[in-house]
């Protein structure tokens, strides 16, 4: 199920199967400025017994994602005169 509040300007997911139970999933963007975003993701999992070693697989698949999403930014924005580069 995925249920999107753009008010709030968040997505969320509610999943389940193989190991887990339960994986709850909340992606919340916020604005900073113009042309600046900052954006938190949120995990709630099950997985039984598992949920801390299932809990420590999430986390290095996250902290990958979002080297991932910081190069890909660097790569593709360019900077405004006057302006650092930040992501």
């Amino acid at each position: 199920m995925v249920s999107i509040d753009d008010d709030r300007r968040t997505i969320t997911t509610h999943e389940h199967g193989g190991l887990l139970r339960r994986w709850d999933h909340t992606l919340h963007v916020e604005p900073l400025d113009d042309s600046r975003s900052r954006y938190a993701d949120t995990i709630e999992l099950d997985a039984g017994a598992l949920t801390p070693l299932m809990a420590r697989v999430a986390g290095a698949i996250f902290r990958y994602r979002h080297r991932r999403w910081h190069r890909l930014a660097r790569r593709h924005l360019v900077a405004a005169p006057g302006r650092q580069e930040r992501c």
